[in-house]
């Protein structure tokens, strides 16, 4: 499926699969879920090899916006764009919890790392 992926995006100039074309479709979906768990820290059929290769070719790993709490849809490559501007203008990337939706996007991506990476 790795080589239809390629041709797909040749011709479509994406990996935006949609998830009604056929079996690359499912195959693409399923990479995104086996993704998802992984960063959750669970059991996962996806290996970091595969995981490098997709991402070496543009696979977009998450295509839906998340609707967050605060009512806005925002994906995570906004949060962290915003994180960017942050740092650029603060010169770190410690931002407050209590700042808002940057300061609890930026505590959940810390926790979310402890959990992965120390086990907690």
């Amino acid at each position: 499926r790795f080589k239809q992926l390629v041709a797909y995006k040749k011709e479509h100039g994406d990996c935006r699969v949609p998830q009604s074309s056929g079996q690359l479709g499912k195959w693409v979906s399923n990479q995104r879920g086996e993704y998802q768990k992984k960063i959750q820290g669970e059991k996962t059929s996806l290996s970091d090899d595969r995981e490098t290769r997709l991402s070496g070719v543009g696979f977009t790993w998450q295509c839906r916006v998340r609707r967050h709490r605060i009512g806005k849809n925002v994906s995570w490559e906004n949060k962290f764009e915003h994180l960017v501007a942050y740092k650029k203008k603060h010169g770190d990337c410690k931002v407050p919890q209590r700042s808002g939706p940057l300061g609890r996007w930026v505590t959940r991506q810390r926790n979310e790392y402890q959990r992965k990476h120390c086990g907690k």
